[in-house]
């Protein structure tokens, strides 16, 4: 019998020997005050996989120390500054403690782990891990909720706080590039590179570009534009052959 888990550990990269030292190969047993869940989020294309398996190994060492097994590593990849943004896996972990009772403890490596929109929904889901007689411990700062809740909570509003102060730098910038008549960033069009800052057409795609602009103002669907150029051998700007749908020219 694996653990359900497994995927996941191999997607941060572990093997089976690595996960056998960790105690992270066979399921984990035990009475739910034995047993902890590790939520690990991989937000920024910066934590790389070498960095998220540390994280794994620390919140593994403070474990044992504690005399506890990871009954469950959840595991996600996406930002969670933004308010419309779900956390799945991160749900399913909290609901492990708080509405199946599997376990008693959550394991994060930081309090950002936890939230980035403040204490106010910080404290919302401490409250349901106090009601249930469970707990969150933050391994790098060293947070147990049951004996510092305050300083968890002032540190997930730093956290909420850096979040505003990001977007709005990003923001300026973008402004600024706009008001220079600068590119914002991000993939140029298909048809146009950038230099100096501005965008300017692109020698080696802008005539293909050109001739679907024509093929559209004559009102050619864009499957039929997908076939003919197919058709002629065209590619994309990455090999690819042209489809019809979102980002066709990628």
């Amino acid at each position: 019998m694996e653990r359900e888990d497994l995927p996941n550990l191999r997607a941060l990269g572990f093997d089976e020997a690595e996960l056998r030292e960790l105690d992270l190969w066979e399921p984990a047993s035990g009475t739910p005050a034995t047993l902890a869940e590790m939520y690990v989020r991989r937000s920024k294309k910066k934590d790389t996989l070498s960095t998220l398996r540390e994280q794994v190994r620390r919140i593994c060492s403070h474990a044992v120390a504690e005399g506890k097994r990871i009954r469950h590593v959840w595991f996600e990849q996406k930002s969670a500054s933004k308010a419309y943004v779900r956390r799945e896996e991160f749900e399913k972990a909290t609901a492990a403690v708080t509405n199946t009772g599997l376990s008693k403890t959550l394991y994060v490596y930081k309090t950002s782990r936890l939230s980035r929109r403040g204490m106010g929904q910080v404290g919302l889901l401490l409250n349901k891990f106090e009601e249930e007689s469970a707990r969150i411990y933050v391994v790098a700062e060293h947070i147990d909720s049951t004996k510092q809740r305050m300083i968890l909570a002032i540190l997930s509003e730093q956290a909420r706080e850096q979040v505003t102060d990001l977007s709005e730098f990003v923001k300026l910038g973008i402004d600024a590039h706009k008001a220079e008549g600068k590119w914002t960033g991000g993939v140029t069009p298909f048809g146009l590179r950038t230099a100096g800052g501005t965008l300017e057409h692109d020698p080696a795609e802008y005539p293909l570009a050109r001739r679907i602009a024509e093929y559209l103002l004559d009102r050619k669907t864009p499957n039929w534009i997908a076939n003919k150029l197919n058709s002629e051998g065209k590619l994309t700007r990455h090999g690819r052959a042209i489809r019809c749908g979102p980002r066709p020219f990628r």
